[in-house]
This record gives C-alpha cells, sequence and structure tokens, in this order.
C-alpha cells in the first residue's frame, strides 16, 4: 500500500513538470515573437527616419541658396516665407514627395524672420504622414578675405534644432562636434575677420549625418533658359537652340484698281474678223503692287466714252488722238450683237505688267460707221474696258485667322502654306544671387548646376 502511494505521487511529479515545462516553453516563444516584433517595428521607423531627415536637409540646402540678400526680411521682425509647392516649381529640389501624396505641399515651408541688424533664423519645416518636424537654422552676415571676389555680402549659418512633442524621434543632431573647438564649455561657432577690401560670400553649416563642422567658399551656378522672339532664319550660334513652329497664316494687304479703256477701229470694208494684241499697262509698277485680279467687259454708258477720249489724249498729246466727240464715236462702235472678246489675266513680263486682248467681229448690224479725215475713210469702233485690282505690296502682313479684326481695312489673302519660324533658346549659368531675379522675370531652371570653388 505504501509503494503504491509512492507511485501515485511519482506520476503527479512528473505531469506537473510536464506542465511547468509546456507553460515555459509557451512564455519563450511569446518573447522571442515580441522580440523580433519589436526588432522588425524599429527598422522600419529607423528607414523612415533616415529618409525624412534627408529630406529635410535638401529642403535646408536649398534654403541657403534661396535667401540671399534679395530674398531675406529688410525689417526686424518681418517674415518671409518659400512653401514645398513653390521649391518644386521654382526646380530649387527634386520631388520627393510623391506629387504631394507623401507630403504636404503647402504646409511644409521655409520661413525666414529677421532678428537682428544682421542676424536671421530660417525654420525648414517638413510634415508628410508618417513623420513631421521642423530645424531652425541662424544665418548671420560675416565678411570674408578674398582678394580675387568682387565685393558682396557673405553668409554664417549656425544650425539648432526643434521638435515637436508628437513628432518622432530623429537619430540626427544639429549640434557641431565640440571635442576640439570648445572652451570652457563653449563652442566657437563664430568666425571672426577684419573687414577686407574684397568680400565673398561663406556657408558655414553643420552635416545632418556626419555631425561635422565645415566650412567652405564656393560659388553654385545654375543653368537657365529662356526663349527669344520669333524671327526668320536659323542661329548656328552656341548658347542657342533653333525651333520651328508652324502655324496656319493669311496675308493681309492694302488694295488698289486700275481701269483701262482700249477700242480698236474698224474699217467697213471687213465684216467677219479677228484681231489680237498685247497691251503694256505702264500705270503699274511691279516693284509697289503685286496684281490678283482682271475684270472686263463692254462700255456701258456715254462716260466711258468720254473716259476713252480723256485717257487718249493724256497718253498721246501729240495729236495722234483723232476722236473728238464722245456721242460721235458711241454712235459709230459696235455692242455685244455684233463682236466678242476675251482678256487674259494681267501678267509680268520684264520691267512691265501686259494684258492679252483678242475681240472677234461677226457684223455692223444696226450700227452707222463713222468718216474720219484723219483715215480718210469710214470705221466703226470695238470698244473694252478692263479693271485690274492690285495688292499694294509695302502694306502686307502675314497674321492668322484670330487677327482678322486688327486688319480692318487690309483684304485678307489665303496664304496657301504654313509658315514656319525660328525661335531661339538661349542658355546661360547664373549665381544664386542672380538666379531668382531671372525666375522671376520668365526664365526656366534646367536643373543642371556647377560649382566654381575659390
Amino acid at each position: 500500500m505504501y509503494e503504491e502511494h509512492n507511485r501515485k505521487i511519482f506520476s503527479s511529479s512528473i505531469i506537473l513538470l510536464i506542465l511547468k515545462l509546456l507553460l515555459l516553453g509557451i512564455f519563450i516563444f511569446i518573447l522571442c515573437w515580441l522580440f523580433i516584433s519589436n526588432r522588425g517595428e524599429n527598422k522600419k521607423s529607423n528607414k523612415v527616419d533616415s529618409v525624412f531627415v534627408t529630406n529635410i536637409n535638401t529642403m535646408k540646402d536649398a534654403a541657403f541658396e534661396y535667401f540671399t540678400t534679395d530674398n531675406l526680411p529688410n525689417t526686424i521682425g518681418e517674415v518671409k516665407k518659400i512653401t514645398l509647392k513653390q521649391m518644386l516649381d521654382d526646380k530649387l529640389i527634386l520631388d520627393f514627395t510623391n506629387n504631394g501624396k507623401d507630403c504636404s505641399l503647402d504646409e511644409s515651408y521655409i520661413e525666414a524672420t529677421k532678428t537682428s541688424d544682421s542676424k536671421y533664423a530660417l525654420k525648414v519645416n517638413l510634415s508628410c504622414k508618417k513623420a513631421t518636424d521642423f530645424i531652425v537654422t541662424s544665418l548671420e552676415k560675416e565678411e570674408i578675405n578674398c582678394p580675387t571676389c568682387q565685393n558682396q555680402p557673405t553668409t554664417n549659418v549656425e544650425e539648432t534644432e526643434n521638435k515637436n512633442d508628437n513628432s518622432p524621434n530623429i537619430e540626427a543632431t544639429i549640434e557641431p562636434n565640440n571635442s576640439n573647438n570648445s572652451t570652457n564649455g563653449n563652442s566657437n561657432n563664430q568666425s571672426t575677420t577684419t573687414k577686407p577690401k574684397s568680400e565673398k560670400t561663406v556657408y558655414k553649416y553643420y552635416d545632418l549625418q556626419s555631425n561635422n563642422n565645415t566650412t567652405t567658399t564656393k560659388n553654385t551656378m545654375y543653368e537657365i533658359y529662356t526663349y527669344g522672339e520669333w524671327n526668320n532664319g536659323y542661329q548656328n550660334s552656341d548658347g542657342y537652340e533653333n525651333t520651328c513652329s508652324k502655324q496656319e497664316t493669311y496675308e493681309y494687304c492694302k488694295i488698289g484698281s486700275l481701269t483701262r479703256y482700249v477700242s480698236y477701229y474698224l474699217s467697213d470694208a471687213y465684216d467677219n474678223r479677228e484681231y489680237s494684241t498685247s497691251l503694256y499697262v505702264t500705270k503699274l509698277d511691279y516693284k509697289s503692287v503685286i496684281p490678283y485680279e482682271t475684270t472686263s467687259s463692254y462700255f456701258t454708258s456715254l462716260d466711258d466714252y468720254k473716259a476713252l477720249i480723256k485717257q487718249l489724249n493724256t497718253d498721246h498729246d501729240d495729236g495722234r488722238n483723232f476722236i473728238k466727240n464722245a456721242e460721235e464715236m458711241m454712235a459709230a462702235s459696235l455692242g455685244a450683237q455684233n463682236f466678242t472678246f476675251k482678256t487674259s489675266d494681267v501678267y509680268r513680263n520684264g520691267l512691265y505688267f501686259k494684258i492679252d486682248l483678242t475681240i472677234n467681229v461677226n457684223n455692223h448690224n444696226n450700227v452707222k460707221p463713222l468718216y474720219t479725215d484723219y483715215l480718210n475713210q469710214n470705221i466703226y469702233f470695238a470698244p473694252v474696258k478692263y479693271t485690274i485690282k492690285y495688292k499694294l505690296i509695302n502694306t502686307c502682313v502675314n497674321d492668322t485667322l484670330a487677327n482678322m479684326n486688327q486688319h480692318k481695312y487690309y483684304k485678307m489673302f489665303d496664304n496657301n502654306s504654313n509658315e514656319c519660324k525660328n525661335r531661339q533658346k538661349i542658355t546661360k549659368w547664373v549665381s544664386a544671387k542672380e538666379l531668382f531675379n531671372y525666375l522671376e522675370n520668365g526664365w526656366i531652371r534646367t536643373g543642371n548646376t556647377k560649382d566654381e570653388t575659390i
């Protein structure tokens, strides 16, 4: 019986030990799971913090270039601000916001506040979905000796960090490494120089990652471009780029007209005959006009005969014009029932314009001939008038259909072709001090930069 009791106690001990080992195993498993999970979160958080620090540092570097003399506030207490959106639009930095999806373009900004006559405070604020923080950088004007430079103000930059209570703990410091640069606990953050005759801008900053105090003298140059006026021709010089823009244009010209009168005189001995001739249009100068339309017709009134006689008297002042009376000439003239005619368009022939005229006489019905002592015979007349419309060359301009109302007293002609003009792309390198004045005047950054170190 005693042995049976001992066996029960031993069996219970074994079961209890197994339970304890099982519970210990479960506890160890939970601890391992929590450790691995926490380690993964820490790695993720450290990665987020590293990217955030890089991005806010990028904004800070752009602030040094942007807030030069022209962009800094003028009076103590005055604040000037540039948003992240403006920085991206002006291509001061590359986009790291995924088009505004990861970070706010309006709530991320840089503010410059004038704190004294020569000191400024820069607040660089970056607001993203996974982190929000800011740093504060102080700027102080300083002058250094630079015999090779032109006179210009210098800037001494000191950075400190402020963090929002709700922001993540970013493993980066903006305090300088004072192990070799401190005396009695005070860091030597400010350079002291005497005022030289020539000065150069110096940026003194603290690297967020390496925590090293670095001073460098450099001149960062930015490549920018703009387009010149449209003009004809090709520019093959360095720094220019030719682009061609095709647009349908029309020709707008002031116009004029000239009416001329002509008549064959025909002997009554012939009934049916064809007469052809080429007439010089001496009243038009090919250097001044371009004919574009020619119309012709029979004489229709006594005024036409009077105009012909006046024209003959003007053109032939040597007495060869034997026609003196418009009524007599009208009575002896053939009409549409007696003859037909055809005129060509006016065309250029050497230094003059010409027009071809052909007349076909069919009959003399119902027309009484006129006897003239000059020819000593009876004659008929076959009168024709023609009108030439022309462009005045020195008034013609090419323009689009949309600008038709700007040429109210001009006639529009189809150009029948597209006009190609060349626009020059002008590129140049400018310093940070010059850059923003150019941007305000429409110049565009290419994104290329280069450092000129002195």
